[in-house]
């Protein structure tokens, strides 16, 4: 668990972050009704052959199987998580959900059944391509949802595609992985400082290292445990690298007591003063 001090126009918000390992439908029983500012979150979903039979991708060496699975813990079902982030969505609030072209369809629909009122489709326009028996496939999609009634955005005039540089190589922590400098445009463009976003499946940590870089809060649930140890390790450096620039955060790390299972204070690390880098750009 983090726990950071943002300071804006003088005034103290605190910023917690809280990992959590195990399936997501069990440990978001234990967040309330209500109590989320935004959900952002790239679920697993079981992907297409591109046309080739008896495997997913062209390559041996990936970590996708036969039937479609990403993964070696089984897809969760659409339905059962969609109803879960609804509940735990404040009114007026936003969920981002990334996709691809074939399971778009069904979580639009089952989004607009458990209430969800449809915003936008933003284009994630990646530097490189999957093999299809069609078209090369170079990009993803993130529906934009809202619960309830219409609430402005923080900051307006961000396009719907983003050009981003995918993670390659040594750099590749997931199969899935996003850049943070993505994410984090999104989250400053729709929440305020010290507000508190879930990623039901955090996968390398990305979303929770775009909410310590832009002082936001952080609920995140992984079911594997070494990509929760990455994530984990990712979100811990984060708040290091805060802390030798000049940022807005004072921050703390804590860990479970293996006793109690109470959050201790693991390390405390120094005050700094100053402004997060802005990225102006749809590129990331």
């Amino acid at each position: 668990m983090y726990d950071g001090t943002h300071r804006n126009s003088g005034d103290n918000v605190m910023v917690d972050i809280k990992l959590m390992q195990g399936d997501c439908l069990e440990k978001m029983k234990d967040i309330p009704d209500g109590s989320v500012d935004l959900v952002l979150t790239d679920p697993p979903y079981k992907l297409a052959s591109g046309g080739r039979k008896g495997t997913i991708l062209p390559t041996k060496n990936t970590p996708f199987s036969k039937s479609g699975e990403c993964f070696k813990n089984k897809t969760p079902n659409f339905a059962k998580w969609i109803p879960e982030i609804y509940r735990v969505l404040k009114t007026s609030s936003y969920a981002f959900i990334m996709t691809n072209d074939r399971n778009l369809k069904e979580i639009w629909n089952l989004c607009e059944k458990n209430n969800f009122i449809f915003c936008e489709i933003l284009v994630i326009r990646k530097n490189t391509a999957v093999p299809s028996c069609y078209f090369f496939k170079s990009c993803e999609f993130v529906l934009m949802f809202r619960k309830g009634k219409y609430k402005k955005l923080e900051k307006f005039g961000t396009k719907t595609v983003f050009d981003v540089n995918m993670p390659r190589g040594i750099d590749k922590l997931h199969p899935t992985e996003k850049p943070t400098g993505f994410i984090e445009k999104i989250l400053i463009d729709t929440t305020k400082s010290g507000g508190l976003i879930f990623d039901p499946f955090m996968g390398s940590g990305s979303t929770g290292v775009a909410c310590v870089n832009t002082g936001r809060s952080f609920i995140g649930i992984e079911l594997d445990e070494g990509y929760f140890k990455i994530a984990q390790d990712r979100i811990n450096q984060a708040v290091v690298n805060i802390n030798k620039q000049d940022s807005l955060f004072t921050c703390e790390i804590k860990q479970p007591c293996n006793s109690c299972g109470k959050w201790e204070r693991e390390e405390d690390y120094d005050d700094c003063k100053g402004i997060p880098t802005k990225n102006d750009s749809n590129t990331y």
